[in-house]
């Protein structure tokens, strides 16, 4: 007897439901998250670009 893993993909193709894309509607809250998450995004990534030593002088 062999254990099926989970697999949502197939779930939502084949499921009973509507795909969760249909359903789905985003709040406030998640577009706080992303806000948040695409700015420490890009903090990062400039904390890392200026610790890296590349940084662009000819910028102004």
């Amino acid at each position: 007897m062999t254990i099926r893993d989970a697999n949502h993909a197939s779930d939502r193709i084949y499921g009973t439901g509507p795909p969760m894309e249909l359903t789905y509607k985003p709040d406030a809250a998640d577009y706080r998250r992303w806000l948040l998450t695409d700015a420490e995004r890009t903090v990062r990534a400039e904390e890392e670009r200026l610790t890296s030593g590349e940084e662009d002088n000819e910028r102004v």
